[in-house]
């Protein structure tokens, strides 16, 4: 079996200090990104594998319905991973752009055919988007915000409200700390994409983010990987989108619209721009 650890000085010992002292690791994490080399890994085949076309039609079409997305308005996907939901949104009649960090996710997006409604794809980052007023929707979908420290995932909350139109909106979709740490297994595995992936988790409670190990193998090819993600529930969230300059947000467990409950496992957050003409 092939085992591949990302190219990091020092990661190859991660495995034996993982529950001891973090702090020379938090370090060169930090300064290193974990998510880089994540996703250039085989979680690119998990992610790929794990949504059939079906249901990427029916996510889209609730994002759009809590977006209050209308035929022709702009919507922005970021990040937007291989584009699966960046199309699937297309094709309901909206203008979408997608937008992911990691250029291979790009190409691939690119790839995945072209029809009228033909969504345009970006590589950036979305700590650093330049956006102004562009769009009447905004997504970030599948746990895709708190991959940095807070002042960074602040910074992305800034620049999604600033690249909203006036009375413009935004989804986060995450799993709920709440939830998390009521029902917290510090080992658990899963399989998706063909893809057999171990966790092993540590709760940091100073930067309130799961410190995790993913083991991840496909056939003979395995890799290990730490992983670090702020993790929010809606009374953090409120308080952030608030700094960012919303005025109106409204939680969900689900894209049917039903209430955020303390027991819901993963969150949906809608979040809108003030309008300039009524103040609402």
């Amino acid at each position: 079996m092939q085992v591949i650890l990302p190219k990091h000085k020092g990661f190859s010992l991660l495995q034996s200090v993982f529950y001891k002292s973090h702090s020379k690791q938090d370090t060169i994490m930090e300064k290193l990104e974990w998510h880089d080399q994540f996703f250039k890994g085989i979680f690119t085949q998990m992610l790929a594998g794990q949504y059939d076309e079906a249901a990427n039609r029916r996510q889209a079409k609730g994002i759009k319905k809590l977006l209050g997305l209308r035929k022709g308005q702009k919507v922005l996907d970021l990040p937007c991973g291989q584009g699966r939901l960046t199309h699937a949104i297309a094709r309901l009649g909206v203008e979408a752009t997608g937008m992911d960090r990691q250029a291979h996710y790009i190409r691939l997006a690119k790839k995945k055919g072209r029809s009228r409604n033909t969504p345009h794809f970006l590589v950036g980052d979305m700590r650093q988007t330049h956006f102004e007023g562009t769009f009447d929707g905004i997504f970030n979908w599948f746990g895709s915000f708190g991959y940095f420290p807070e002042s960074q995932n602040q910074k992305v909350l800034d620049n999604f409200h600033r690249a909203l139109k006036p009375g413009g909106r935004l989804l986060i979709e995450g799993l709920n700390k709440d939830w998390i740490l009521k029902n917290f297994k510090p080992v658990f595995e899963l399989t998706a994409g063909g893809v057999k992936t171990i966790h092993e988790n540590r709760w940091d409670k100073a930067h309130q983010r799961i410190d995790s190990l993913w083991t991840l193998t496909a056939g003979r090819k395995k890799e290990v990987h730490r992983v670090l993600i702020r993790l929010y529930n809606a009374r953090d969230l409120t308080l952030m989108l608030r700094r960012a300059g919303f005025k109106k947000m409204r939680f969900f467990q689900d894209l049917k619209g039903h209430p955020l409950r303390p027991a819901s496992m993963r969150f949906i957050v809608v979040a809108q721009k003030q309008q300039q003409n009524n103040g609402t």
